[in-house]
C-alpha cells in the first residue's frame, strides 16, 4: 500500500464544508464522507480504487486543500488524474465572483448568499454516476435515494484495500456485469429501475452509449438525449445537468437540497 499527497488552491471564496455537504447531501450517504473537518471517499481513478481525504488548511478567502491518497502502487500519474477530478468534483476553479456581484443588489437572494459564501457547486465524479442517482431519487424522498445509492456502493462497488474500513467506490458500469435485477431490488430498487440501471451500464460497456460525451454537448441538447434513456424522465435531468456537467444551468434547475436540509 502506498500513500501520495498534494495541495489544491481553489479559487476563493472556498468552503469545503459547505462543498463536501453539497455532494453528500444527507448525513446517511455512505459514499461521501464528512467528519467535520476531513471529506472522505472511494474514487475509481484510472481504474484503481483509491482512498481520498480532503481537509482545508486556509480560510475561505485563502483556501488550500491538502489531499492524501492512498492506494496500492500509486504513481504520478494517479495523483495527476485524482487531482484533476477532485478539482472538478470540488469546484476548486469555479469562480463566482460575477454572482456574488448580482446577489449583492438583490435583498431576497443576498442574505442567503452571504451564509453560504464559499460554497462551489459540485460535481459526481462521472456523469454514469449523475444518471444513477437520478434514477434512484425519482420519485422518492432524498433520505430513500441516498439509502438505495450507498446500499448500491456497498453490494456492487469495488472494495478500497487503502481503507480501514473497507469502504467501496460507487460502482462503474462494467461492476454491473453480471447483476441481476433480483438482486438490485433486494437493495430496494423497484425492478424498472434496476433493468434501467443495468441496461445502461451494459450499453455502455458494449460502447452503444457514451454518456461522459454529454459533457461536451449544449444543456439543452444535453437534457434532451438523457430524457430519452427509459426510466429517466422527469427530475433526474436536473440533477444530472447541475451536477453532472460543468455548467449550471439556472436556479430553476439547480439541485437545492443540501442548502435546505
Amino acid at each position: 500500500m502506498s500513500r501520495r499527497s498534494f495541495s489544491i488552491k481553489p479559487v476563493p471564496p472556498f468552503r469545503l464544508d459547505l462543498t463536501a455537504w453539497a455532494l453528500r447531501r444527507r448525513p446517511e450517504n455512505a459514499i461521501d464522507r464528512w467528519d467535520g473537518s476531513i471529506y472522505q471517499r472511494v474514487l475509481m481513478v484510472d481504474g484503481q480504487a483509491m482512498e481520498v481525504a480532503v481537509r482545508q488548511s486556509g480560510g475561505p478567502e485563502a483556501p488550500q486543500l491538502e489531499v492524501d491518497l492512498t492506494g496500492p502502487r500509486l504513481t504520478m500519474r494517479h495523483e495527476g488524474s485524482a487531482r484533476a477530478l477532485l478539482e472538478r468534483m470540488l469546484g476548486a476553479h469555479k469562480d463566482l465572483q460575477p454572482f456574488y456581484k448580482l446577489a449583492s443588489h438583490d435583498p431576497r437572494l443576498r442574505p442567503l448568499v452571504d451564509e453560504f459564501r464559499g460554497l462551489k457547486a459540485p460535481q459526481f465524479p462521472t456523469v454514469f454516476e449523475a444518471v444513477a442517482n437520478g434514477i434512484a431519487c425519482q420519485q422518492l424522498s432524498l433520505l430513500v435515494g441516498i439509502l438505495l445509492l450507498s446500499r448500491l456502493a456497498s453490494k456492487v462497488g469495488t472494495v478500497s484495500r487503502g481503507s480501514n474500513d473497507a469502504e467501496h467506490a460507487f460502482p462503474d458500469p462494467t461492476d454491473f456485469s453480471g447483476v441481476k435485477v433480483e438482486s438490485l431490488k433486494l437493495l430496494g430498487f423497484s425492478a424498472n429501475k434496476a433493468q434501467v440501471l443495468i441496461d445502461i451500464s451494459s450499453a455502455i460497456r458494449d460502447r452503444r452509449l457514451n454518456l461522459e460525451s454529454l459533457a461536451e454537448l449544449d444543456n439543452q441538447i444535453a437534457i434532451e438525449r438523457l430524457v430519452e434513456l427509459k426510466g429517466s424522465v422527469g427530475g433526474p435531468q436536473n440533477t444530472f445537468c447541475s451536477e453532472g456537467l460543468d455548467d449550471w444551468i439556472s436556479f430553476r434547475e439547480m439541485t437545492w437540497g443540501p442548502v435546505r436540509n
